[in-house]
């Protein structure tokens, strides 16, 4: 075999290996666009139907005790701290009658806020499902989310009232943000540009 077609066999053989190697890394580029691209996406809707009642119910019910969040989970009529009161009345769409006690809230007002942290944890876990999965950009959505878990407050996302619901095995994928949260946050980690 005359030497010139050695030369053209290693020379095809190199150019067929860059080209393997250029579409790999074009692949991967594109992969890596594609999920900050499902981020941006799954924030945006989480953004539009984010409301004032959900948040304030979700800030609300994160300092309820066990047994006000097994109450509320079970629709139960129970009592509020006074102080919680302008925060419950956030969370409520302004229907609880200001008072200077505490504030028994009623069945129709316990199933309304269950409602609204219901809605708020479903589309949690279908954004952080994208998260667990890694189909979406990690460090971006943990960017956005990191303070809804705060262990120097002791908030982990609606602890209490997750686990009156039944916890992991209902919402796997929040259990899993708190736990690595939890984790990896430090006491001097602050988020940028959060959307909670």
């Amino acid at each position: 075999m005359p030497l010139f077609l050695h030369w053209l066999t290693a020379i095809s053989s190199v150019v067929t290996a860059s080209a393997v190697v250029l579409a790999y890394l074009q692949f991967r580029g594109d992969h890596e666009r594609s999920r900050r691209q499902l981020s941006i996406t799954l924030l945006e809707s989480w953004v539009q139907n984010l409301t004032q009642h959900s948040t304030a119910a979700r800030k609300l019910v994160d300092e309820f005790s066990e047994e006000q969040a097994k109450r509320l989970f079970e629709q139960e009529p129970f009592i509020v701290e006074q102080k919680y009161v302008p925060i419950l009345d956030a969370a409520l769409n302004n229907s609880v009658e200001k008072e200077d006690e505490d504030y028994k809230l009623t069945v129709q007002q316990s199933s309304q806020l269950r409602w609204e942290l219901i809605n708020y944890l479903n589309s949690l876990e279908v954004i952080l499902s994208a998260w667990n999965n890694n189909i979406a950009d990690r460090e971006m959505l943990e960017e956005q989310f990191r303070d809804l878990v705060s262990p120097e407050q002791d908030i982990y996302l609606l602890k209490n009232f997750r686990k009156a619901i039944g916890g992991a095995s209902v919402y796997p994928c929040i259990e899993e943000f708190v736990e690595h949260l939890g984790e990896v946050k430090s006491p001097n980690t602050k988020g940028k540009g959060r959307v909670v």
